[in-house]
């Protein structure tokens, strides 16, 4: 019994996630020099699925800009057409059943057998719900082989 109680909190520390910036953060005047990219993202406050992105040199740097969240590593490092999955998205309890099929991609550090590393969702919805899924891109993860 302890040592599932360990695996289960050894996989929570693992997930990955987006990083919403806090409001202390977001006024921060003076950051550090040190170099851990982030790719911070603003959101349309009409549709936080229309984004825009930067690579920034660190989290300070990029909530201290105005980014609502950040995924770590450069933005050149995800899909061109990365859609990022809100910060709160994995609190919804339920999605709708529209039928507008993603790709839900992981974060990095989930091993996964081939490229890309994600799974198919019926929505944009369904996608982020799931705390392992930090982006998606429209269609499914066949097109994506190609």
């Amino acid at each position: 019994m302890n040592k599932l109680i360990v695996i289960v909190a050894i996989i929570g520390f693992c997930t990955a996630a987006n990083i919403k910036c806090t409001e202390k953060q977001k006024q921060s005047k003076i950051c550090t020099m040190e170099y851990m990219p982030v790719c911070g993202v603003k959101i349309d406050p009409e549709n936080q699925y229309s984004q825009t992105f930067a690579t920034y040199g660190n989290k300070c740097g990029a909530c201290s800009e105005g980014v609502e969240f950040y995924a770590e590593g450069e933005c050149e490092s995800y899909n061109k057409k990365a859609i990022f999955c809100h910060p709160d998205d994995h609190l919804n309890v339920a999605c709708t059943r529209e039928f507008s099929p993603v790709c839900g991609l992981f974060d990095s550090s989930i091993n996964c057998f081939a490229a890309p590393c994600g799974q198919n969702y019926s929505n944009k919805c369904t996608a982020c719900i799931n705390k392992e899924v930090t982006h998606f891109v429209k269609g499914s993860c066949e097109d994506l082989r190609v």
